[in-house]
């Protein structure tokens, strides 16, 4: 353990987060959180302000890359700190290119010392990230559109920490420049890092568990990869399969990660459809990241007959694996694209209706099927059309509260999944459900009044959608 500043850190290493790590995840309150303390240190009399933890996995062998014409610098993973690490880079650029705009052309050296040399940069970022993160750094402005939430965060922080510094700045006029090297020293020299490297992968895990660091929270999905990380570093001795395990999960939560972030998804929910389909289908035994640990699913050590070490190592690969499918499978359910036009149109109507993770768990078995070719298309359809028609009638129509029918819909879900029930019966019970919550007599009622259409928001807005798309069709322009 040693403390350095950020000085230190980037001097003599290259900085890499891992594809299984989340993606850049800042937002607003960690950006003003992040100026504030940087202005604190400008503004008084500080020496230092500790900022936090930097951990790294730092393997004997660690890779070695050049660096600029002169250099050769090792590459780290970098465990936790890739937060404050990416954001004091995107700040450090903006207050590089206000410095040198001034007139203070010493600064641009100072590029290569802490942000990038060539096309290398000091800290690489992952999940499709990477040109994004670049680009701003060189040019305070991506070159192309961001795809992936993760770099659309990348700019929105840069736009903040430039329109912070903008304002101050400006308010302080003829003392700007002066202002500038103040948050330049103050980053660079005055943020104190206690810095922990690690040369064991499989000891992430519960180096990561126990760290209390300030910024984002740690998701469920984040928690359970380094529980499962520190479960194979106590419980499995062959270092040879200690080591494949864990890059096998390494590499199904990568797979997670870029699924969710590219459908903007939450990674909470995802991992609660696959805790529905691997786990249960009974909705109060969703505990959370503490369910997986339960000595039913994962224990760490209290194996028995029934739940010996094996069964449970053997989990842990399924798990990991249909994890990294079903986020799949999620993503396309959330982020319904028009490459085939009957689920785009169904899966559509069904996230108009604002009524769509009671269902998840059936629509995303049944998809699983459908594109493993055990449900045709005709069949799955039929049961979107089904879903869509309960959102509207149940929850829009008659008010239900947003969990009715949900234990029916996991259930159905669950044996979808394994394959103990025919998706025509789920799909006729569907329908069951709609008239046990919204009778036919009292639909049908309601559709012959030509009053009370604005009793419900939700309700007009969805049948003025649906009567759009009714003319539409009719108009030949339903494309």
């Amino acid at each position: 353990m040693n403390r350095k500043t950020l000085t230190n850190l980037l001097s003599d290493a290259l900085f890499r987060i891992p594809d299984y790590q989340r993606g850049y995840a800042w937002e607003a309150r960690q950006w003003k959180d992040f100026v504030q303390d940087i202005d604190a240190l400008v503004d008084e009399d500080i020496s230092s302000h500790y900022t936090g933890t930097v951990v790294v996995y730092e393997p004997r062998d660690a890779e070695v890359k050049n660096y600029g014409s002169t250099r050769r610098l090792k590459v780290v993973d970098v465990v936790d700190g890739q937060q404050r690490l990416t954001t004091c880079c995107l700040y450090l650029s903006a207050i590089i290119q206000a410095l040198v705009s001034r007139g203070e052309a010493a600064y641009q050296d100072e590029t290569a010392n802490y942000l990038y040399a060539g096309s290398t940069s000091k800290v690489s970022l992952n999940n499709d990230s990477q040109d994004t993160f670049y680009d701003l750094l060189a040019y305070g402005r991506p070159n192309a559109e961001s795809q992936s939430i993760h770099s659309q965060r990348l700019v929105s922080a840069r736009k903040y920490l430039q329109d912070h510094l903008d304002a101050e700045t400006l308010e302080r006029g003829s003392e700007s420049t002066s202002y500038l090297k103040g948050l330049f020293n103050a980053i660079t020299q005055k943020l104190a890092f206690t810095y922990y490297s690690i040369d064991e992968e499989c000891d992430i895990g519960m180096t990561f568990e126990l760290m209390n660091s300030r910024g984002k929270s740690l998701s469920v999905l984040e928690l359970l990869k380094n529980y499962l990380m520190h479960w194979v570093s106590r419980n499995e001795k062959k270092p040879a399969k200690r080591a494949d395990m864990t890059k096998l999960i390494n590499k199904h939560w990568k797979s997670a990660y870029i699924n969710i972030g590219k459908c903007d998804g939450d990674e909470d929910q995802c991992l609660r459809v696959a805790w529905t389909l691997y786990c249960t289908h009974t909705p109060a035994n969703w505990e959370g990241y503490p369910g997986f640990k339960r000595d039913d699913y994962i224990p760490l050590r209290n194996f028995t007959e029934k739940r010996t070490k094996q069964h449970v190592q053997d989990f842990i690969a399924l798990f990991s694996a249909g994890l990294a499918e079903i986020s799949g499978h999620y993503a396309a359910v959330m982020s319904p694209q028009q490459d085939d036009d009957e689920e785009f149109l169904w899966l559509s109507k069904i996230h108009h209706t604002g009524n769509i993770a009671n269902f998840l768990p059936l629509m995303v078995s049944t998809r699983k099927r459908y594109m493993d070719g055990a449900v045709s298309k005709e069949k799955y359809v039929e049961l979107l059309m089904a879903l869509e028609c309960y959102a509207y009638r149940v929850f829009l129509f008659e008010g239900k509260r947003s969990h009715a029918g949900k234990s029916n819909f996991y259930r159905w879900g669950r044996e979808i999944f394994e394959n103990t029930q025919k998706i025509d019966d789920v799909t006729n019970w569907v329908y069951e459900l709609v008239r046990y919550y919204a009778s036919e007599e009292a639909f049908n009622g309601w559709m012959s009044k030509t009053e009370d259409w604005y009793d419900s928001r939700r309700l007009l807005k969805y049948t003025l959608y649906e009567y759009e798309l009714h003319l539409l069709k009719k108009e030949g322009k339903n494309k």
